[in-house]
């Protein structure tokens, strides 16, 4: 940002993104997260997706199939109008289903038409869902993360991966986009619902973050992943930018 807050209102504003107001959990991706099923981070390729999908299918790995419900009646009301309100601001709709993550609790998006939505599947990890879930009720983490996946799907659309990748030994860039887009989505809720408190979303920004700068999954530490999503926010929050003129932002940004 250009005029640099303290760290901890950084993580406060960004937190305040929730808007979810829905009590649907908050799912991030911490530090300790093992990445299995996702090499490369938390995006899958058709041909990894197809093993996902195979894998929900089989009872000793997975206890049920992919679902699209958390087991909560009231809690999926809540949460599918938040996912078709972050499927509005990010003018993107992919399919979405939970999975069981027992290998390591993540969410992955994909190209592959897994869920019957040509443009791309999302898969949220029950487990992650769950842990987060009991860290932060107020649902701030599980959007964060859920516009992170949305939004790789929008990097599929627009054929833009192959660009963040270009010269890159790792992941990064493509992720730290992601999570400017991300954070487009919070400031975008934020400007709607001013009194949001977006704090425990700021937490799982900084959580996701790594130092294994030498490995193909590296996301970026946590100071940059809170500084993408922070640029982000405030174009949205403050500059009231459009989603395509965002999501140019956020390339020009990585790629600086």
């Amino acid at each position: 940002m250009s005029a640099l807050l303290p760290r901890r209102a950084v993580l406060a504003g960004i937190a305040a993104l929730s808007g979810c107001a829905c009590g649907c959990g908050a799912l991030a991706q911490s530090q300790t997260m093992t990445r299995r099923i996702a090499p490369e981070g938390c995006v899958l390729s058709s041909i990894d997706a197809t093993a996902v999908a195979d894998r929900a299918r089989t009872p000793q790995d997975y206890a049920d199939t992919a679902t699209r419900s958390t087991g909560n009646a009231d809690m999926d009301r809540a949460f599918d109008l938040a996912l078709q309100r972050l499927a509005a601001i990010l003018e993107v709709t992919p399919g979405f289903a939970f999975y069981d993550d027992f290998d390591g609790e993540n969410a992955v998006a994909t190209p592959a038409p897994l869920l019957g939505v040509p443009i791309g599947s999302v898969f949220f990890g029950t487990g992650l869902f769950k842990t987060l879930l009991a860290e932060d009720p107020s649902g701030g983490g599980v959007m964060w993360v859920a516009a992170h996946e949305f939004a790789h799907i929008l990097q599929f659309q627009s054929n833009v991966r192959d660009l963040l990748l270009q010269g890159e030994s790792t992941v990064r860039r493509l992720e730290l986009h992601a999570d400017y887009m991300a954070g487009y989505y919070l400031g975008r809720r934020k400007a709607d619902e001013p009194r949001a408190s977006l704090f425990h979303a700021g937490e799982s920004v900084w959580g996701s973050g790594d130092t294994n700068y030498n490995s193909p999954g590296h996301h970026g530490t946590p100071a940059e992943r809170v500084a993408a999503s922070e640029k982000g926010f405030l174009a949205a929050l403050q500059q009231g930018v459009s989603r395509d003129d965002a999501f140019q932002a956020g390339f020009d940004y990585v790629m600086s």
